[in-house]
């Protein structure tokens, strides 16, 4: 991954703050069905249209979700202090194995879910991929320089 196309290094700290009260907003929403107020739109759809008269959009609900996807796009995609090779090659198994195991979850989701509650829960996998790799890239980075492989090797210093 060529570390050009990464953010930099302090995009990583703003993807930490702003993660945390974006996706309490989300949980909110989700479970409290909270609304901002001042985020409503009336009568979003034109009078003239048949199907919509009358219909009131909260945009709380996008809000949430936008900050949370940026706010963990802004943690994944951000160079580290030191980028080398190790680095490089832990960045791209992590994508790779955060890849598969979305996969495995979105399947295993059809199958279990049904009608309304199917897509509130694929809409809600849409941040595992990054959550996914997040966590197994910095386990890796934290776990490999003080333990050696991962295999039970000691590391030489």
């Amino acid at each position: 991954m060529n570390s050009n196309y990464l953010l930099p290094n302090y995009f990583k700290k703003i993807g930490m703050i702003l993660f945390i009260p974006f996706c309490l907003l989300g949980c909110f929403v989700i479970f409290k069905d909270f609304q901002f107020d001042w985020l409503t739109v009336k009568n979003l759809h034109p009078k003239d249209s048949n199907n919509f008269i009358d219909v009131d959009e909260n945009f709380t609900n996008e809000i949430a979700i936008i900050g949370t996807l940026l706010s963990l796009f802004f943690m994944a995609f951000s160079r580290e202090k030191t980028e080398d090779e190790f680095i490089f090659k832990t960045r791209l198994e992590s994508l790779l194995w955060a890849t598969y195991i979305n996969i495995f979850l979105v399947i295993l989701v059809t199958l279990l879910f049904y009608s309304m509650n199917f897509y509130i829960v694929i809409t809600n996998m849409i941040f595992v991929l990054l959550i996914i790799f997040i966590v197994r890239f910095n386990f890796i980075l934290y776990w490999k320089p003080r333990f050696g492989s991962l295999k039970g090797e000691k590391n030489e210093k």
